[in-house]
């Protein structure tokens, strides 16, 4: 009975999990091939399983979410200081200046990168639909 070994498993190892976080916290390929002890060329083979870029995947994506969450109560925090700032008139004018550029700075890229994601999920459902 012989088996096959480029098939992947369903689930990822330990040391597969393992390497997955590692790699997500931005460790080099030699890192984490010395940290769960394997060698690069195995992780690499590694990286071309669907199943593990699968959870690397995962695992980015939930990062992320969690950094856009902990941005997201801090930018309230923020705009709450600059609007006490440009409201309070206490403040010298020089302040309460910058603290209205820097909301105006902030509008604008965020117009900015809400066009640029609305356009390329256009041109995403045109191609998907060039394609059918």
């Amino acid at each position: 009975m012989t088996t096959d070994t480029t098939k992947p498993d369903k689930i990822l190892t330990g040391k597969q999990q393992g390497a997955a976080l590692l790699l997500c916290a931005g460790l080099s390929v030699q890192e984490v091939s010395v940290k769960v002890r394997t060698s690069k060329r195995t992780l690499r083979g590694w990286l071309r399983q669907p199943l593990f870029v699968e959870q690397l995947r995962s695992l980015q994506s939930g990062m992320f979410q969690a950094t856009s969450a902990a941005l997201y109560t801090v930018g309230q925090h923020a705009t709450a200081t600059l609007l006490e700032i440009i409201t309070d008139s206490s403040q010298t004018a020089a302040a309460r200046s910058q603290a209205s550029i820097s909301v105006l700075k902030v509008l604008t890229k965020h117009q900015s990168d809400t066009e640029l994601s609305r356009r390329l999920t256009a041109l995403e459902d045109k191609l998907k639909r060039a394609d059918k």
